[in-house]
């Protein structure tokens, strides 16, 4: 699926491997644990049905590829039933990683609170966080006043049960500080999840790969008609490239980093990337 964000995209690219595919830390085999028997009046289903990254296809189809581009390593699936109300579901999902816990998160994030978690979105009757290594989702069959109260509680009571929060990735420090579309952020490492989010190009020309942390925002302002830049490589660089484009970009933040590669495409765009 090809799908361009609206106006410019900067994106940063770290090939020194920090927090990526290829670092998922041990897999914690006692996920389930994690989420406590009962919260308030709502009590934990005894079974709990648990995915890994060849079986996670067949609980989730087509988003499963989603998860595997990051260092997923399970999710663990228990319902918590009320005396009154409908049944709420909760998706414990172990990133292997806190970026990549926020990177998942990121995704498709369009807002984002604070109070539980790294930070939490609810849609509809879905609310989901992300706290240290864990990506949480916590649904609710059919929405009402009650079940948006359970949706914060049951939230909060397994946020207290997990490690403590973790910032973002460092990487996400080194887009511009204003400008950009709000929550707009996002982290990932393989070319196929760029392409998702801002289609650049079939061939993978960034080199994009589990070694790379990479992270993709939209600026307020669209570059202008005019104006031409070109980029300059750095010096250990092993592939020359040249590319022109508009200039909008001149942050003091972006025109440090080891290099810029600029791109025009429709409508006007601005990718930035990074080599250690």
């Amino acid at each position: 699926m090809r799908r361009s964000v609206p106006a410019l995209a900067a994106l940063v690219l770290s090939s020194l491997f920090l927090h990526g595919c290829g670092n998922r830390e041990p897999e914690n085999t006692a996920v389930v644990d994690l989420l406590p028997e009962q919260i308030d009046s709502w009590t934990r289903s005894d079974s709990a049905d648990s995915y890994n990254r060849e079986t996670i296809f067949d609980y989730i189809n087509g988003a499963g590829e989603v998860y595997r581009s990051y260092a997923f390593g399970q999710v663990v699936v228990v319902v918590y039933a009320g005396p009154q109300g409908p049944d709420i579901t909760v998706e414990l999902f172990d990133m292997g990683n806190p970026a990549d816990a926020y990177g998942v998160f990121s995704y498709a994030r369009e807002r984002e609170e604070t109070g539980i978690g790294g930070g939490y979105e609810q849609k509809g009757r879905v609310l989901c966080f992300w706290q240290d290594r864990y990506y949480v989702c916590v649904a609710s069959e059919e929405r009402t006043a009650d079940s948006d109260r359970a949706l914060l509680d049951i939230s909060r009571a397994i946020s207290d049960r997990l490690p403590a929060a973790s910032d973002p990735p460092d990487l996400v420090a080194m887009l511009p500080g204003e400008g950009l579309v709000a929550f707009s952020e996002r982290f990932f490492h393989l070319h196929q999840s760029l392409n998702y989010q801002y289609y650049l190009a079939r061939a993978n020309i960034l080199e994009l790969s589990t070694e790379t942390d990479a992270v993709l925002a939209t600026p307020r302002q669209r570059c202008p008609r005019s104006g031409r830049v070109t980029w300059q490589k750095p010096a250990n660089h092993r592939r020359s490239r040249r590319r022109t484009v508009p200039s909008c970009h001149t942050d003091a933040a972006i025109t440090s980093w080891s290099w810029c590669s600029m791109r025009s495409r429709r409508p006007r765009r601005t990718i930035c990337s990074k080599r250690r």
